[in-house]
């Protein structure tokens, strides 16, 4: 979830029904499968997809990680690389293990991007590349810091969800773009103790995130609230990206981009109900984040979303580097059915 000033915030708590295997007791983590990520033809949209991957967009690359490990093991892992004004950028990455929800995070500072044909960028030994000359089919985040070891790479296998419809929103005073593939296939390694796991591509996928426009590590954006939700409902073909916005410099903002299996981009009204009877106060910044969430998705249903931990903020030296990006699960109803399932606020 995206949250204050120009970062992200998150959500909850729930049953795990439909969310986990009956057989391991874990979360089902499938990837997707399919052979093309969007069809020009069929939905313009304002940008091609390739294109925006380019460092000269600036903006923010980030993916969200919900893994498995050969050792039937489950962490969830977030990365994110930030430009800015100045020539700034900064990396940032946390692991939580699903099992004890262990948690740590790290946090590097860069000078900028490094130009190339492909894609990579870097702030010491952290960064995105893309493995592949079109900059989006096979790509790669990795992590070298004590608190955050990981080297991550995925295939677009993922039917691309484009934000508002067209891939741009209203934010803040200017406009923001954003796309992302929800569920591509995962491989890589994770190291949890000083000890190297290997990741299950079978049981591993990664929401990557692309997102330009309205943000930046120096962003005069001064948002009331920001916060944004990416909901996984297993054993559906439904992803789905909701926005919450109240800021000075624009009016508030509720809605949900739901993308199913054939690429259709459902743009809908949101009602967002933060819940503080449990919240986490950061020691950090003092912000208070709520843990509980009702949300109502148009005329789609209504889900209630929960935070599985309390503290997963990634705290920067300043409460412009500082966001909150938080796995949650959730449970109610959607399109007629009864629901259960996880993501990240």
């Amino acid at each position: 979830m995206r949250l204050a000033g120009l970062m992200w915030l998150w959500p909850v708590i729930a049953t795990v029904t439909a969310i986990t295997s009956a057989s391991t007791n874990l979360y089902n983590f499938q990837p997707e499968n399919a052979t093309s990520i969007w069809e020009q033809n069929k939905i313009p949209i304002l940008f091609s997809l390739n294109e925006t991957q380019r460092t000269s967009y600036n903006g923010s690359w980030w993916t969200s990680s919900y893994l498995t490990t050969e050792d039937s093991q489950q962490y969830f892992v977030f990365s994110q690389f930030m430009t800015g004004n100045n020539n700034q950028s900064i990396y940032r990455s946390s692991v939580l293990d699903l099992a004890d929800l262990s948690y740590s995070y790290s946090i590097v500072a860069g000078n900028g991007t490094t130009a190339s044909k492909r894609l990579l960028i870097q702030a010491e030994d952290n960064g995105f590349e893309a493995l592949s000359d079109d900059n989006i089919a096979r790509m790669r985040t990795w992590s070298n810091n004590d608190n955050t070891t990981f080297d991550i790479t995925w295939n677009a296998t993922s039917v691309a969800l484009v934000d508002g419809g067209t891939g741009s929103f209203a934010l803040s005073s200017s406009t923001s773009y954003q796309w992302g593939l929800p569920g591509c296939r995962t491989a890589g390694t994770l190291t949890i103790d000083e000890t190297e796991k290997t990741i299950d591509p079978t049981n591993s996928m990664t929401w990557y995130d692309r997102q330009w426009g309205t943000t930046g590590v120096s962003s005069s954006i001064s948002a009331l609230n920001w916060t944004w939700h990416e909901l996984h409902l297993p054993n559906t073909a439904d992803k789905l990206s909701i926005w919450a916005i109240d800021d000075n410099g624009s009016p508030t903002a509720r809605f949900a981009t739901i993308r199913a299996r054939d690429g259709s981009q459902y743009v809908v009204p949101a009602t967002f109900t933060p819940d503080y009877g449990r919240t986490y106060e950061s020691s950090n910044t003092g912000t208070v984040y709520p843990l509980d969430w009702t949300v109502e998705i148009g005329n789609w249903g209504s889900l209630r979303i929960s935070s599985v931990a309390e503290d997963q903020e990634v705290a920067g030296s300043t409460k412009a580097q500082t966001i909150y990006e938080g796995f949650v699960t959730f449970v109610g109803d959607f399109n007629n059915q009864a629901v259960a399932g996880y993501g990240l606020v």
